[in-house]
């Protein structure tokens, strides 16, 4: 977790992939660089992803009912928060993680069954003008 801190300091606007053991692809978009702040950050145009079904992409973005987009901690990351469950979040080992349904993002499920372990991780950085 500290070298994904670290290789990510002062680095806005990200995409976070990650293909679980099932081939399943999901992910977010952080609009801040990610970090162990222990509080909720980011902003309203953070947004999660899902490329299983229908091999079509499906995207869940902020629906307004609350600003918990992005979490960092040392035992984990995530986006989106609701009734003590995260839409997405990553274990400090960043082998394995879950996904809930939260009014955040008013999100399914981003794979098919809530826990999952992680084959590939991925995190694509750019700037804008």
């Amino acid at each position: 977790m500290r070298s994904l801190y670290d290789k990510s300091e002062n680095v806005n606007n990200s995409i976070l992939v990650v293909k679980d053991e099932d081939g399943n692809i999901f992910g977010g978009y952080a609009s801040e660089a990610w970090k162990p702040k222990f509080t909720f950050y980011g902003t309203g145009e953070c947004f999660l992803f899902t490329y299983f079904k229908e091999n079509r992409i499906h995207t869940f973005s902020s629906s307004g009912q609350n600003e918990h987009y992005m979490y960092g901690d040392n035992d984990q990351i995530c986006m989106g928060c609701s009734d003590d469950y995260f839409s997405l979040s990553l274990r400090n080992n960043l082998l394995d993680g879950y996904s809930k349904e939260t009014k955040t993002y008013n999100n399914e499920s981003l794979n098919r069954k809530d826990k999952f372990t992680i084959v590939k991780l991925e995190i694509w950085t750019f700037e804008g003008n």
